[in-house]
């Protein structure tokens, strides 16, 4: 990245290419090739991606690998402590746990990723709309570089403001899945025989005094890591994404 140092701050222009102070011009692909090595960079990116998909994979083909039956309670092996036949055993009301785990992980990442979907969408959306209404001076300006609103709103706002959008929807995930495990641990969420992490933890709680570890460290580990991971990346792609590249 020296030679960018040297060429100083990019600057966007119209045409989609960006130009350096010292006149060198650079392609929009070559822009994305620069933005994903500056997130290759950072460790911790690579380490926020390797654990979110860890999280998907275990959450959405672990089932389909490891069968349980997470439908009909089975009292005679309720809280059954880690065995082979249950890796973390049993919880109260005899739901095989770790398969219990890969379910709760299917709706926190699906409540998290829906929730930041909508919520940047309808942001996304409103802000450009707001950003392209304005008064006279600002019409007559429009009207005079020809640009009409439908250019301003798809060629303009909202690709100078995409970094901003994407970085904002990595926290949106991780805030969601901390709001949904919250109302759950509150006795707010999903009824069973749904469940999702922060269900289990709350569950998990109600036998904190009697020694059954493995009902509340798997859900809270699955909520820590992937909160934290989601983090990771959002700071990285803020980094990364940046309208200006800043000298490194």
């Amino acid at each position: 990245m020296s030679s960018l140092g040297q060429a100083g701050l990019l600057d966007t222009v119209a045409g989609g290419d960006v130009l350096p102070e010292g006149g060198e011009g650079y392609t929009a692909g070559s822009v994305y090739r620069m933005i994903l090595a500056v997130f290759l960079e950072n460790r911790l990116a690579i380490v926020g991606v390797g654990t979110v998909l860890f999280m998907v994979l275990f959450s959405f083909v672990g089932p389909l690998i490891y069968h349980t039956q997470q439908v009909f309670a089975n009292p005679n092996i309720s809280l059954d402590a880690p065995n082979l036949a249950h890796p973390l055993g049993t919880d109260g009301v005899g739901y095989d746990n770790l398969g219990r785990l890969m379910l709760g992980g299917q709706t926190s990442l699906e409540v998290g990723l829906a929730a930041a979907l909508i919520a940047v969408t309808v942001g996304a959306v409103w802000g450009a709309i707001a950003g392209l209404v304005g008064g006279f001076l600002d019409a007559f300006m429009m009207r005079v570089m020809g640009g009409g609103n439908r250019r301003i709103l798809f060629r303009h706002l909202i690709p100078n403001t995409m970094g901003t959008i994407v970085v904002n929807a990595t926290f949106q995930v991780a805030d969601a899945i901390l709001f949904v495990a919250t109302l759950s641990y509150l006795g707010l969420g999903i009824p069973a025989p749904a469940t999702n992490w922060g269900g289990q933890l709350s569950d998990g709680v109600t036998y904190i005094f009697d020694g059954y570890w493995w009902l509340i460290y798997p859900a809270g580990v699955a909520i820590v890591l992937t909160v934290v991971a989601f983090n990771f990346i959002g700071d990285s792609l803020r980094d990364a994404l940046e309208v200006r590249l800043q000298q490194r």
